[in-house]
């Protein structure tokens, strides 16, 4: 079943966890009047669409986990206004396009996993800035199509030397 719309009316929900069940569809747009949110847990469902920029309305949000899902599109340049997220899990779903720059604005992330999606592109520079960074996860980002050709390919070129300053990682 799809999410209700009348989700965005818990205004006092500090956390939300909804993992491993069978929703369909996309994140309702009401969910983003959350605004006491600290806890989003979607993981393992069917959801789909695009990862929406109306995070960024979501101030107080620290963990963000859409693990396993079918989202699809870019990662909105917006995430980077999510300024207490300590942990961002995009894993297995079908993200493409680049990085954002605005990852680098994520001061307080201990966790990002973009594995298993279809990126195209590099580790951004701003990557090294984000000194409480603990585990970093960009694996199996490629696509080979039903031929055997190469879609995507993945995560390229240099490791960025401010990556050297992350002493967590």
């Amino acid at each position: 079943s799809t999410l209700p719309s009348e989700i965005g009316s818990l205004k006092s929900l500090v956390e939300l966890d909804l993992e491993s069940n069978f929703f369909t569809g996309s994140i309702p747009t009401e969910l983003f009047q959350l605004t006491r949110l600290e806890t989003l847990y979607m993981y393992d469902n069917i959801l789909s669409g695009e990862v929406s920029p109306f995070f960024s309305q979501l101030e107080k949000l620290s963990i963000l986990d859409l693990d396993t899902n079918y989202f699809s599109g870019t990662i909105s340049s917006e995430i980077g206004n999510c300024r207490n997220l300590t942990e961002f899990y995009l894993h297995d779903n079908e993200i493409i396009g680049q990085l954002p720059e605005s990852l680098s604005n994520l001061t307080r992330l201990k966790v990002l996993d973009v594995s298993l999606n279809y990126l195209n592109s590099t580790i951004i520079d701003g990557i090294g800035t984000l000194a409480n960074l603990e585990i970093l996860r960009l694996d199996n980002n490629y696509r080979i199509d039903d031929d055997g050709n190469v879609e995507s390919i993945g995560i390229y070129g240099s490791i960025p030397d401010l990556i050297g300053n992350l002493s967590y990682l």
